[in-house]
């Protein structure tokens, strides 16, 4: 063992000699370096050597490496390209990963390290080597897929990762929804690219009352990131009515193959049904809502989230600036009081209607101020109903904040929000919002009062 840690120390000296020949380091430091690196040496070569022991002494040398960068910075100094500190770092995670392959903690390290680095070839390689030793871990079939788009634009890749993860965890929902998110992503950004290239025109009221063309905002941003998969301009010029791909074939069916996976799990169906309606930009976003409601509503008919998503259907997609909204709405809050009397859960109901209230008032902002009070009005009954019978749990509080928060009761949203974390301190998703700054919250309510007054003034 000792042998090892010294024939791995000597390797070293030529990069040691040249940091303190530049300047780099002095020389009290460089013994500083050679002598914490033995240590860790030593102790990592040793037959009681933990995951803990690695992870330590891969931090301390990209402690070393950052302190490196920013000195060769400063003194503008010229270094062998054979000494780099990104290469040492490499290979202690290398052995790291090695001698511990069971440990994915250490893997994360790597694979999270050669992407800051922008080493895309280590970290590709590193993503499969972990996941022939680790196939049945869902969750890295997703990072690999994530990383495939976003770093490398290789839609292609992705879905391969995906497809082949679910070949190993056909029971993991997560895969089986992260997989549908990726193709709704895509879609969309089809749907982007085809107005960077004009093909789908925005037309938007210009000063003079003219109608002219909007210029994407996304144009410069995600320029970049398409020229990267060219499959996507074949895509952007296709047929966007006739071609299924842009009409939400793919997603469709990964949902009719996951629910066969999960038979009779409303709870999937229901994720799968708040996926799409994450999307509502997409044109076939009537459509996808459509097919999972068809399927929730023959197999789950009694259920109360049922009746609850059948009375909210007509606000999904809704123009809030069209006349159609008064009637829609109207038609909701008529669905709510006139429930039927046989639904088994009406607390379940009741969530449900809430949570969509809060989501639907979040997306349109330029909602009706009247028919804003009256949906958040609804909201608050459901919440101090859940108070007086004792019923308040961690979603209810979220909920409630919201509700204050649209209503412009600041302090009071502040407090429940404090009261909901005292009550549920593990719950993540309170643990999640933050307190919001009250000042800011003053100033942009009289910036919208302010508008709205300017606006009447106008007319």
């Amino acid at each position: 063992m000792a042998e090892k840690a010294r024939y791995f120390l000597e390797k070293s000296i030529p990069e040691l000699k040249e940091w303190e020949k530049k300047k780099i380091f002095t020389k009290e430091e460089i013994s500083a370096i050679t002598q914490k690196r033995t240590e860790f040496e030593y102790r990592v070569n040793t037959p009681g050597c933990k995951p803990a022991d690695y992870v330590r002494y891969a931090e301390y040398e990209m402690a070393v490496e950052k302190l490196r960068k920013k000195r060769v910075k400063r003194f503008s100094a010229k270094l062998s390209k054979n000494f780099m500190g990104q290469r040492r770092i490499f290979f202690v995670l290398e052995r790291a990963t090695r001698k511990f392959h069971g440990d994915l903690g250490l893997w994360r390290l790597y694979m999270d390290y050669a992407e800051k680095e922008g080493a895309w070839q280590v970290l590709e390689k590193t993503m499969n080597t972990c996941l022939k030793l680790h196939p049945t871990k869902a969750e890295l079939w997703i990072f690999a897929a994530k990383r495939s788009t976003e770093i490398g634009s290789d839609m292609m890749a992705a879905r391969a990762y995906m497809q082949r993860g679910l070949r190993f965890n056909n029971r993991s929902k997560a895969l089986w929804l992260e997989y549908t998110k990726l193709e709704l992503i895509y879609i969309t950004k089809i749907l982007i690219r085809r107005r960077i290239l004009g093909i789908d025109k925005v037309v938007t009221e210009g000063e003079n009352g003219d109608e002219e063309q909007a210029k994407p905002k996304v144009a410069e941003e995600d320029e970049e990131e398409f020229k990267g998969d060219k499959t996507m301009d074949v895509l952007a010029m296709e047929n966007v009515h006739t071609n299924p791909a842009l009409n939400g074939a793919i997603p469709l069916a990964v949902f009719d193959q996951a629910i066969t996976e999960f038979p009779g799990d409303e709870d999937m169906a229901l994720d799968f049904f708040d996926l799409f309606a994450s999307f509502p930009d997409l044109h076939c976003y009537k459509n996808l809502l459509n097919h999972v409601f068809e399927h929730i509503e023959k197999t789950y008919p009694d259920s109360p989230q049922t009746y609850a998503i059948r009375i909210e259907m007509p606000l999904y997609g809704i123009d809030v600036t069209d006349a159609s909204v008064i009637p829609a709405v109207s038609g909701f809050l008529s669905g709510i009081k006139n429930k039927p009397s046989e639904l088994t859960n009406v607390q379940l109901f009741y969530m449900h209607i809430g949570r969509f209230i809060c989501k639907f008032l979040d997306i349109n902002k330029n909602l009706d101020d009247a028919l804003k009070t009256v949906l958040v009005q609804q909201v608050l009954r459901i919440c101090h109903e859940a108070e007086s019978t004792g019923t308040l749990t961690a979603p209810i509080y979220i909920m409630w904040h919201q509700a204050e928060l649209n209503s412009g009761r600041v302090d009071e949203a502040i407090r429940l929000l404090e009261k909901g974390k005292e009550q549920f301190p593990h719950d993540k998703k309170l643990a999640a919002i933050r307190v919001p700054d009250k000042t800011k919250l003053l100033e942009a309510q009289k910036k919208e009062e302010q508008k709205s007054g300017d606006l009447m003034i106008l007319d």
